[in-house]
């Protein structure tokens, strides 16, 4: 074979194992809908570089950085646990919000209300998009509008204490059409989108101010571009069930759905909930690798050793 033919395979077979390498690991080891998947973030999958890094691995490079870790706020193995703070997202997924269409999915597992006014789940500093609870009717509800002036009618889910516990909230959004809230991939509510939204930040969770705060496992966030069909919104509320793989998404029963079975017996609407003890925040905070890893990087050393394999027989006949 001509030497210099097989020096171009070498070096193509080179790039092309560091390119498989380093393809965003979410394209290759998850069943979420890829189609306009901007940012994605799982709480088991925390591939961050410390514990101050929830890395993005939709391949976008929207990592979440500068994480709160401290005895309220750190990763477990499932999730993010957050308590009475503001998680700021990167500034580029609130131009994401403000275009004429978009998907926001969260995975909450545990969720202990506090304060006595409204837990916000996912919100802006200038209140142009609210995914919150209220604490006087305990419902559910969606804010979103240019300004107050232009605003949408909200939709509602009620029972929303049960509803948020170890369930996929799914919001879509497209202009001109509607705005809605799915649970677990049913449809719960929609209202008329003839408003587009106008955010100057991003963010998850609260502080304390307007006693608006709340603990809660953050067990993944997906955001995308485009407003995901009844269809794909249901495949990722499965996917969410396979990845997380316990019984408690999806559970109806309000026995089973809290994680923290201490918490049931608290008044947790007027006080700020408790952090887990320390013991358990160190047997939990070590996120797992997950399997995926080891299949994707498996199926690269091979395909490495059949490609050196091939070459080295090929210089011999040379």
């Amino acid at each position: 074979m001509n030497k210099k033919l097989l020096r171009n395979i070498a070096i193509f077979a080179v790039v092309t194992l560091l390119s498989v390498a380093c393809l965003p690991l979410s394209a290759l080891g998850y069943s979420y809908e890829t189609d306009g998947l901007e940012a994605l973030y799982i709480g088991n999958e925390n591939t961050g570089a410390d514990d101050n890094t929830w890395k993005d691995l939709s391949g976008n490079g929207y990592d979440i950085t500068e994480m709160p870790d401290d005895d309220d706020n750190y990763f477990t193995a499932d999730a993010y646990r957050l308590d009475s703070i503001k998680v700021m997202l990167p500034n580029a997924l609130k131009d994401v919000i403000n275009g004429t269409e978009f998907t926001i999915e969260l995975t909450i597992g545990d969720f202990v209300p506090g304060g006595d006014t409204w837990n916000t789940l996912i919100s802006s500093d200038n209140d142009s998009l609210a995914l919150y609870r209220i604490e006087n009717g305990n419902s559910l509800y969606l804010k979103s509008e240019t300004s107050p002036t232009a605003a949408n009618k909200r939709p509602s889910v009620g029972d929303a204490e049960n509803l948020i516990k170890n369930s996929t909230i799914t919001v879509t959004f497209k202009l001109n059409e509607k705005v809605k809230i799915y649970v677990d991939g049913e449809l719960e509510s929609q209202e008329n989108a003839e408003n587009q939204l106008n955010l100057n930040n991003l963010f998850i969770g609260h502080d304390a101010t307007h006693n608006r705060y709340f603990a809660a496992e953050f067990r993944s966030i997906r955001i995308y571009s485009t407003a995901l069909t009844a269809s794909q919104i249901e495949a990722n509320y499965q996917a969410d069930l396979a990845q997380f793989d316990d019984d408690d998404n999806g559970d109806d029963s309000s026995d089973d759905k809290s994680v923290d079975d201490s918490d049931d017996d608290d008044d947790s609407s007027s006080e700020t909930p408790s952090s887990q003890d320390e013991s358990s925040k160190d047997d939990s905070k070590n996120p797992k690798t997950g399997d995926n890893f080891i299949y994707i990087y498996f199926i690269v050393a091979i395909i490495a050793a059949g490609f050196m394999t091939y070459i080295v027989r090929s210089r011999k006949t040379c």
